[in-house]
């Protein structure tokens, strides 16, 4: 079978999730498995401009709510329910009960998405390792045994970084530089948002996964280098830049540094996005850079913060 193109990893993803929409149209849409898959689903409902009215979590109680399972009070020809975990015999009793029938009342969306009751979950990334034979998110780290500054690797919510890169109008002449890149995760989304970019990461093991993932989606691998972001300073055709908390301590207020310096250079208006803010204070301390804006977001900081310089 011939390997699909990224676009088509996309355009695939694409087809599916209308095809749900369909099975959906018209009637009241429960979430039944509020986890990570669950919160993705309810993204990507949102962001296709859909409802979602129940959100309940696995127990099968209402997300916010203190009372328990509310099958019983739901009309199987007015809803349907998506479940987001595996399904058991207890599961499919408890709906077939409550007049919910397989394919109109309930849909198994991780089947529905892979075919099969996959272990994996759903969201961006996991319908790319699917489809393509790539390593986006797992744990595999050298480099903390040396350095406590370097934070351990993370998966974080792909849809939360897609919520976030929505808030921007990228142009043409834009490109984004991800310190601490990984695997290329965050690189994959910016490449669907339309964005030139490029990253850099220390780790060796992380870094060569990072142009095998590239490479076997057919995307560049020329942008991705290896190396200390603290003395990197090949920035200057950047103009945004995204942290996802790599690292922290004089690594961190290196970079920052090499950013100020790129700014004097070359003035232009410098966007740096940080996810997981722990070194706010190490963003702003020479004034240089003003944060301008926060966005809410499914990380271990419930936000993003927004930074900008002046331009010319």
């Amino acid at each position: 079978m011939e390997q699909l193109k990224y676009h088509e990893i996309w355009d695939a993803f694409e087809a599916r999730l209308r095809d749900l929409f369909l099975l959906c149209n018209g009637k009241q849409v429960v979430i039944w498995g509020y986890g990570h898959s669950g919160r993705f689903l309810d993204h990507v409902f949102r962001r296709h401009g859909k409802q979602v009215e129940v959100r309940m979590d696995a127990s099968g109680k209402v997300r916010g709510v203190e009372r328990p399972a509310i099958l019983s009070h739901l009309d199987p020809e007015t809803h349907v329910v998506l479940l987001t975990f595996p399904l058991s015999g207890d599961v499919i009793e408890r709906l077939e009960r409550h007049g919910f029938h397989r394919g109109t009342g309930y849909v198994p969306v991780i089947e529905f998405f892979y075919g099969s009751e996959d272990i994996r979950g759903l969201d961006y990334h996991d319908w790319i390792e699917h489809l393509v034979p790539v390593d986006l998110w797992r744990p595999e780290m050298e480099v903390n045994a040396s350095s406590r500054e370097f934070n351990e690797f993370s998966r974080g919510a792909d849809y939360s970084l897609a919520e976030v890169l929505d808030n921007f109008c990228f142009t043409e002449k834009d490109a984004i530089f991800d310190y601490g890149c990984g695997k290329g995760s965050a690189l994959v989304l910016f490449e669907r948002a339309g964005v030139s970019w490029g990253g850099i990461e220390y780790d060796s093991r992380m870094y060569e996964t990072c142009k095998r993932n590239l490479e076997a989606l057919g995307l560049p691998t020329d942008a991705v280098v290896k190396g200390n972001a603290a003395e990197f300073s090949d920035v200057d055709g950047y103009d945004y830049f995204y942290l996802y908390n790599p690292f922290v301590g004089e690594t961190f207020r290196g970079v920052i540094r090499q950013l100020e310096a790129s700014h004097w250079r070359k003035p232009r208006v410098m966007t740096l996005i940080y996810s997981n803010p722990f070194c706010h204070q190490s963003v702003i301390e020479h004034g240089v850079f003003r944060r301008t804006k926060t966005i809410p977001a499914d990380f271990y900081i419930p936000e993003v913060h927004v930074y900008q310089t002046k331009g010319e």
